[in-house]
């Protein structure tokens, strides 16, 4: 009623357009390492975690992939055996496979995590991108002003800002200047 008296109609309701400005050091880090923009959502120990498993080197990868296959088919033969000579114990079995594979899982992460720490480089870089995709957890247009990037962009950011974006789209979108 109020604003029909005060602008004479009802104002237009419009969706906020949500986004991630990526600039062409984070495109290429992104791309260089294989993550996606869900994969930075996670903070910064995500990212290096994702980094560093990636970083494996692919003998050492291809021995722990076979060792898993390797554990999980004895493991199957042994439920097998076991579901023969007494069932009830199947259970147990099912708990203890999960925990040899979370062991087998920790121990892949810290082979990653060795390998991140003699590359000084990829640490800064994962940091790097965690702090700008997804700085303490929380998007990015919830942290940062837009001024530091028009700062460093120019003011044409604006400009590329519209045509990276479609603004009849409600989802959370990447911006890539």
């Amino acid at each position: 009623m109020i604003y029909r008296t005060i602008l004479g109609r009802m104002p237009a309701a419009l969706h906020r357009a949500g986004f991630t400005l990526l600039d062409q050091r984070a495109r290429k880090l992104m791309q260089r390492y294989g993550l996606s923009l869900a994969d930075c959502a996670h903070g910064d120990e995500a990212v290096r975690d994702r980094i560093a498993v990636r970083l494996i080197p692919p003998a050492l990868t291809g021995t722990l992939a076979q060792t898993k296959t390797t554990v999980e088919h004895s493991l199957d033969r042994f439920a097998r055996d076991l579901a023969g000579f007494d069932a009830s114990l199947t259970a147990a079995l099912g708990k203890s496979r999960q925990k040899m594979l979370y062991q087998l899982a920790k121990m892949e992460r810290k082979i990653g995590r060795e390998t991140m720490a003699r590359d000084a480089r990829v640490a800064r870089d994962a940091q790097y991108l965690s702090g700008l995709v997804y700085p303490h957890k929380h998007l990015q247009e919830r942290l940062y002003s837009i001024l530091p990037f028009l700062a460093r962009h120019g003011t044409g950011l604006i400009d590329e800002i519209y045509q990276c974006l479609n603004l009849d789209c409600p989802d959370h979108q990447l911006a890539v200047v």
